[in-house]
């Protein structure tokens, strides 16, 4: 099952289904105690109910729009959001990776908060309304920083358990293409070695009914010995199995001082056999060498196996940059048998693997040639290669594809929110203190219930009027109590701590003033 863009468990499921039924729960709550909204209670329930029920599903997959729809019906129904506009700003957090559309729904989330706090009443001065600003960094902005902290984590979390797994996946594969180069190489060494031993054995079978005498004996012993030799070569193959040279996979590397014997070997079958050399010769690598000690190996077995009786020419030409090797053979009897034509497939990727480039075909007069130029030193291809490449790079990622980079921006985007929730705490802080300055040192702005009771009627009003703010925090008395006749009143609002007691009413404390002595004060609650 799907919920938004993202597959869900039934566990998750039902969270949600929890969750959307414990706010629908307690949204008509406030509305229908308070009733403070400009929409009659059970409208501003419903409204509540509604919104609750579409904005804690919506938040999985627009959680911005899901933040300022609660915001602003909060404002409509007279209670701020409450608890809803809480988890939204811990969800936006947890969910959002742009800081510009972050901030900016926070900043109207905050307007929405004041608009709410001044429908209220709350706000009576400049002390309450930064008050009231303040009190929105505990309650919606830090429950925001730590939805981000905490999705930052759980994205950091969850890349590097990606990583791990595509490591792992990695290293299968990787172990599987060692395996199969490994057969690759293995295949190639016995094709090229016992292919070339078994095509002089069947030669030299071929020629044992003709032979008489002394010259039987002497076939029968070079039976004897290209028989032993391929056994050799065998066991030779066999005992480099899995091991490596200086990292090269090379398998049975044999030198170019060993063509000699291959001659003689050609040679006592019958064939005309030439070999020469030409340049300055010089140390090869072992990968280099290797694959043109193969290369004469093969056109050779091939000369004798489908030009049997042709001369064969092989050459060596040590150039500035490039070895050269060379097979031509001409025209002869083909040898009877089926042939896979495997060879030359396994030559080719053994000289591609060598950095080098292989040519074959026919030559004028039915011939063949088989030529490969090798470099002198081993080129970055695969077989030189890192055998365990890094992993590919991680979807989303920048370019540099790097799991470091992905810890150190995140290690950076920490310590600039560390450094931004600093500087938003000193800051709040230092509205407070500004404020109780502010207030500690200002005049009086409201009357406190002690200053109040202390008012006696018939004090005269000079001795009231220095007990009292000046008049020009005075506010107006839209009440419906009737001041005294022939009376001068003043109406001054109760501090913030009164107002709070008195839950939904405005407290005023009224003094009136006749022929310079206080006539009458009263308590008044709007």
């Amino acid at each position: 099952m799907t919920f938004g863009i993202r597959p869900v468990g039934a566990l998750r499921l039902t969270y949600e289904v929890v969750l959307a039924l414990a706010f629908c729960a307690l949204a008509p709550i406030a509305p229908l105690v308070y009733d403070s909204g400009p929409l009659p209670a059970p409208v501003a329930a419903v409204l509540a109910t509604v919104t609750a029920a579409v904005v804690v599903p919506l938040r999985l997959v627009r959680p911005l729009t899901a933040l300022l729809c609660a915001a602003t019906v909060g404002v409509v129904v007279g209670d701020g959001g409450g608890l809803l506009v809480v988890m939204l700003c811990f969800s936006a957090g947890y969910r959002l990776r742009h800081l510009g559309r972050s901030l900016l729904a926070l900043l109207l989330v905050a307007c929405c908060w004041v608009a709410t706090a001044v429908q209220l009443n709350v706000v009576g001065d400049l002390v309450d309304l930064v008050l009231t600003a303040a009190f929105f960094v505990p309650t919606h902005l830090v429950p925001a920083l730590v939805g981000w902290a905490v999705g930052r984590r759980r994205r950091v979390v969850g890349a590097m358990h990606w990583r791990n797994v595509q490591l792992h996946s990695q290293q299968v594969a990787v172990a599987r293409q060692a395996r199969t180069r490994e057969r690759n190489r293995i295949a190639r060494d016995l094709h090229d070695s016992l292919g070339h031993r078994l095509t002089l054995i069947s030669l030299y079978a071929g020629t044992l009914p003709a032979a008489t005498g002394a010259q039987r004996d002497e076939h029968v012993a070079l039976l004897r010995s290209t028989a032993t030799d391929a056994m050799a070569d065998l066991r030779q193959i066999l005992g480099v199995l899995g091991q490596e040279e200086d990292g090269e996979e090379v398998g049975v590397a044999q030198p170019l001082d060993s063509l000699d014997a291959l001659a003689d070997s050609a040679r006592s079958t019958g064939a005309t056999f030439s070999l020469t050399r030409s340049g300055t010769s010089r140390p090869l690598p072992p990968l280099i060498e290797h694959a043109a000690y193969r290369v004469v190996q093969e056109g050779v077995t091939n000369a004798l196996r489908h030009a049997r009786g042709g001369p064969i020419d092989v050459a060596l030409r040590y150039e500035p940059d490039t070895l050269v090797v060379e097979v031509v053979n001409g025209p002869g009897a083909s040898h009877p048998g089926p042939t896979s034509g495997q060879g030359l497939l396994g030559l080719g990727e053994r000289v591609r693997l060598a950095g080098g480039v292989l040519h074959h075909g026919t030559t004028t007069g039915t011939g063949f040639r088989l030529a490969a130029m090798l470099p002198y030193r081993v080129l970055a291809t695969e077989s030189t290669a890192d055998p365990h490449p890094g992993p590919a790079a991680v979807p989303g990622m920048d370019a540099a594809g790097d799991f470091d980079l992905l810890v150190r921006r995140s290690a950076h985007r920490s310590r600039i929110a560390l450094i931004t929730l600093t500087v938003a705490i000193t800051a709040v802080l230092g509205c407070c203190g500004a404020a109780v300055f502010f207030v500690a040192t200002a005049p009086p702005t409201t009357v406190a219930a002690d200053q109040f009771a202390a008012v006696r009627i018939g004090q005269p009003e000079t001795d009231v009027r220095q007990v009292l703010p000046p008049p020009a925090h005075a506010v107006d008395d839209e009440t419906t109590e009737p001041p005294p006749p022939a009376a001068t009143c003043v109406t001054y609002l109760a501090p913030l701590s009164e107002q709070v007691r008195a839950g939904e009413q405005v407290v005023l404390y009224r003094f009136c003033f006749r022929a310079g002595a206080l006539v009458e004060k009263r308590e008044l609650r709007e």
